[in-house]
């Protein structure tokens, strides 16, 4: 392995092997695969497990990433290369496993770029939240000519929903009573 890449050859009808192992919790890592011609992009499936569900990447002429979660677990990595043929279909042309080794988890633990970038999207999200949601504090619904407005945060202005203002019948009968009040 070169910096952040192992190469794993593959033959066709077996299960080819990577000549170097990968360690737990070494994320960014690129595979390059040799003994196939492959196109200009193509389809690889990778898995801890032979059952189950697999994730795929797509690969060019610099690799493939290897998903970080299958680093996680510690567990051997399968994969799969999958060719398109043609217009719609496409088969499993090559299988390979990747060894990895356990090892002791880093305190000091940094999210994987993947963990990062769901991470980096909540905190955008929660903020773009708090800001409508300060802008709709500050305008609440208001009467004017009879008619219900609310705040549009989008288009920054006050839309009339159409919606006849009508005190509920205790507001009616206590305004009549003050203006009862203030006749005598």
């Amino acid at each position: 392995m070169v910096g952040n890449t192992i190469t794993i050859k593959l033959a066709f009808g077996e299960v080819s092997r990577s000549n170097l192992p990968l360690y737990q919790y070494d994320y960014g890592q690129i595979l390059q695969i040799e003994g196939v011609t492959l196109p200009d992009a193509y389809e690889v499936h990778f898995s801890n497990s032979v059952i189950g569900t697999s994730k795929t990447s797509v690969g060019n002429a610099d690799g493939v990433s290897i998903p970080d979660e299958f680093l996680l677990s510690g567990e051997d990595i399968h994969l799969w290369l999958f060719l398109h043929t043609g217009e719609d279909d496409g088969e499993t042309e090559y299988e390979g496993l990747i060894k990895v080794y356990r090892r002791a988890e880093p305190t000091d633990i940094q999210p994987t770029p993947v963990q990062q970038d769901v991470i980096t999207q909540t905190i955008a999200a929660l903020n773009a939240a708090v800001d409508k949601s300060e802008t709709n504090v500050t305008h609440y619904p208001k009467i004017v000519d009879r008619y219900w407005y609310v705040w549009d945060a989008e288009n920054e202005e006050w839309v009339n929903t159409n919606v006849i203002a009508t005190p509920d019948a205790a507001t009616i009968a206590q305004t009549r009573e003050i203006i009862n009040d203030y006749e005598e």
